[in-house]
């Protein structure tokens, strides 16, 4: 199975080589931590730089883990909106803007080890390197995490200077993509809780409208008729406590 985005940004690419003076320079220098791989891509020279822990994540060497084998290797059930997910996340990031290297995004994503077991993931994209806020250089940090429960649902958290901004666009783009963002699932709990939406917006400070925003698109989303559909909806796909 061969993915590749749309966007163009992330061709298929040269088998990584561990090796080299800006290899043992990273390796020297970037933090490393157990039960996690890392990975650093060059958008100048359309290459993985740098590669780190896949054999302790995923079973695999780290020279085997193209970018579009990593997105292949993505739990059929989630393939299709991981890529569309991704591929919305980084035509953002890769837009111009000031502080770009304080932008970030944070996923769970289940990948499926060479054994053929799901590991579970928490992704976390971000810009190890901009030059005139462009950037040059992406990380990906993937961490195994046991205590993540999976449903239909991918559940994202996004940061950055202009973090509304952020999450408004990947919210309309992904309105048709089971996703839900730390915004959403912060207003839903609440719901759940069995909070009015006046009272939901009191609470946190914003208008019944932003509420509204919040909740009514989960209904397309989700495919939901009803308030308590929805609510059953979030608990049955481990979105709600």
């Amino acid at each position: 199975m061969k993915v590749t985005l749309k966007n163009r940004s992330f061709d298929e690419i040269p088998i990584y080589k561990p090796e080299g003076p800006i290899f043992e320079l990273l390796d020297k220098t970037i933090p490393k931590f157990p039960n996690e791989a890392i990975t650093i891509y060059s958008l100048t020279e359309k290459k993985i730089i740098y590669a780190h822990g896949w054999k302790e994540v995923l079973g695999y060497e780290d020279w085997e883990m193209t970018l579009s084998y990593c997105i292949s290797l993505t739990d059929p059930s989630q393939a299709t909106h991981n890529l569309n997910f991704l591929e919305k996340c980084l035509q953002f990031l890769l837009q111009p803007k000031d502080r770009l290297a304080e932008y970030s995004i944070s996923m769970e994503i289940a990948k499926i080890h060479k054994n053929g077991h799901k590991v579970p993931l928490t992704h976390s994209l971000g810009i190890y390197k901009a030059e005139e806020n462009k950037v040059t250089e992406v990380v990906l940090r993937s961490q195994i995490n046991y205590s993540i429960k999976f449903g239909q649902v991918i559940r994202y958290t996004v940061s950055g200077p202009n973090i509304d901004q952020f999450n408004d666009l990947i919210e309309d783009e992904l309105a048709d993509t089971p996703t839900l963002s730390e915004k959403e699932k912060q207003v839903l709990q609440l719901v759940a809780n069995g909070l009015t939406y006046k009272e939901i917006a009191a609470e946190l400070g914003v208008s019944i409208s932003a509420i509204e925003k919040r909740i009514l698109p989960l209904f397309k989303k989700f495919n939901v008729k009803s308030i308590s559909h929805l609510i059953h909806f979030a608990h049955i796909n481990y979105l709600i406590d």
